[in-house]
């Protein structure tokens, strides 16, 4: 069980199922909808979401996707999720994000300047309005999207609304390895005067050029992103703004709080990637000691794409994904305990086994 404990282990690779020759194959039963949603002035804003609902599944799978990342990018893993027994998933971009309407019509690349807080209002209503779920809902997120659901799990907790049990955070943004070239990027005009510093932040500005723009598109990407940025180049948006990074780095503060991490009443795995360029894994260690039920976990050889990174590094990350869900779905659902009454157990290797 994951209850109460706190690990990092770094797990080596082994190799996993392949990915399949076309990566935008849907999963089965896949299918696409959309609903709308005021913006914070009012506007109502249409929003993509896919799903595929099993009423003979125990567990409900609510997946979540990172910063300019399209539901396309997670079809290999949630077909993974499918192979694995977990037949219920739904997936609800980001708004402003992949193929939802975009919230700035003269420059639809630019990403929406809104409180992650907003976000998270946007999903409980999808899940509480749309979804239904009348069983135990279990979160999968990636990067940008762990934020977000955090968020969602703290300011929802107390409404009964739906029954989260658990969820697995892969690569979370808890706080930014670059922090301090953004800020530097968005510094005032003279501000930047040394030559270091200068030629790192005109790099940020020409990395932002081609088909896959913005520093972390520039690192040579695997064949499922690339493919899913060649056929479908309207569903990303190859933009990084001041307002969203400022946005970005509000809600890190919020979610390292202690206060705010141990106020979460479910499981909650952190995944870190052992080649992560993108997000900090101190952090994430760091916040699963605030945690009342969590655990973390670092994969040796994978980059913050994660679930869509090399399919031959992958196999420990599916087989500790699926073990988390195959625990949310069998055991007795979590009784709330104030942290200082709490007995966090002994050291626990619960990292993947060699396939």
């Amino acid at each position: 069980m994951y209850t109460g404990s706190i690990v990092s282990v770094a797990s080596d690779m082994v190799l996993a199922f392949p990915f399949d020759d076309n990566p935008l194959l849907p999963p089965e039963g896949w299918n696409i909808g959309y609903f709308h949603y005021p913006d914070p002035q009012g506007v109502p804003k249409r929003i993509r979401y896919g799903m595929r609902i099993d009423n003979r599944a125990p567990l409900i799978v609510d997946m979540s996707g990172g910063y300019d990342r399209p539901m396309e990018c997670y079809f290999p893993a949630i077909r993974q999720l499918q192979k694995r027994g977990f037949s219920s998933v739904f997936f609800m971009e980001w708004p402003g994000y992949g193929g939802c309407e975009r919230f700035d019509a003269d420059d639809p690349s630019r990403a929406p300047d809104v409180d992650f807080a907003w976000h998270a209002q946007v999903k409980h209503y999808f899940v509480s309005n749309i979804i239904k779920p009348d069983r135990r809902l279990a979160i999968v997120t990636h990067s940008m999207g762990g934020n977000k659901e955090l968020r969602r799990m703290h300011a929802y907790k107390d409404t009964g609304d739906y029954d989260i049990q658990g969820a697995f955070l892969g690569a979370p943004l808890f706080k930014t390895r670059m922090e301090w070239l953004v800020d530097l990027r968005h510094a005032p005009a003279g501000a930047v005067t040394g030559p270091v510093e200068r030629a790192l932040v005109d790099g940020f500005t020409s990395a932002r050029e081609g088909t896959m723009r913005g520093l972390f598109h520039a690192i040579s990407s695997p064949n499922i992103l690339k493919t899913v940025a060649q056929q479908h180049p309207d569903l990303f948006l190859n933009n990084y703004s001041a307002d969203w990074t400022q946005r970005a780095k509000e809600s890190c503060r919020v979610i390292r709080s202690p206060g705010f991490l141990s106020e979460l009443r479910q499981r909650v795995h952190i995944a870190s990637a052992g080649l992560d360029a993108v997000v900090c894994n101190q952090a994430h260690m760091q916040a699963a000691r605030h945690l009342n039920f969590g655990s973390h976990q670092t994969f040796r050889g994978v980059r913050h794409r994660l679930y869509y990174d090399f399919p031959n590094r992958l196999g420990p990350l599916w087989d500790s994904l699926g073990r988390f869900l195959d625990d949310i779905t069998h055991t007795k659902k979590i009784v709330p305990v104030s942290r200082a009454n709490l007995i966090i157990p002994a050291y626990k290797a619960m990292a993947a086994q060699p396939a």
